[in-house]
């Protein structure tokens, strides 16, 4: 990460909230916490990745296809809620709490994301998009843009490939 996409991840943060987990902000001095985001996808020609704390899942550089999500809380008293948009289906119906979200041995691609969370925590998130690369920084609270409460693309037929995740203690 460079100073540059550091300064637009802070720009990113809703006001009175403060970044609690995530690996690559180790360098910049930011607090860890022992608890996360378990974050497990279906890849393209891999299959589950298994449930990481990371704040990286998917692949990027190896043009494959997200098809399928799991993702959950862990050690937070927090519910996350998620849709995905995907290949000739749309939005799906929103799933809580490591249920999947997605199609595997379809060969579907997840094009968009979107996430919502209650309780003291929000998830501050951002996609690589087929073509487009990183995205901008969304939260579970609401989006930068209100004309767009997701990441990624719809209509445009281009898969997701991978997503950052970070958590953020409401403020």
């Amino acid at each position: 990460m460079t100073d540059g996409e550091y300064t637009d991840l802070l720009s990113s943060v809703p006001k009175g909230s403060e970044i609690v987990s995530n690996d690559e902000y180790d360098k910049f001095a930011m607090r860890r916490s022992p608890t996360g985001l378990l974050k497990n996808a279906h890849i393209e020609g891999y299959g589950w990745q298994g449930f990481s704390t990371n704040s990286f899942v998917g692949t990027t550089g190896e043009g494959l296809r997200m098809e399928a999500i799991r993702l959950n809380f862990s050690g937070l008293n927090t519910d996350i809620t998620y849709s995905t948009h995907l290949q000739r289906i749309g939005w799906t119906p929103n799933v809580s709490n490591g249920a999947v979200s997605g199609t595997t041995g379809q060969s579907r691609r997840i094009e968009a994301i979107e996430i919502s969370t209650s309780g003291r925590y929000l998830v501050l998130y951002r996609g690589h998009v087929q073509g487009n690369g990183w995205g901008p920084w969304h939260t579970s609270a609401g989006p930068p843009n209100p004309m767009q409460s997701f990441v990624g693309t719809t209509g445009q037929s281009k898969r997701l490939e991978a997503l950052e995740l970070i958590i953020l203690k409401r403020g």
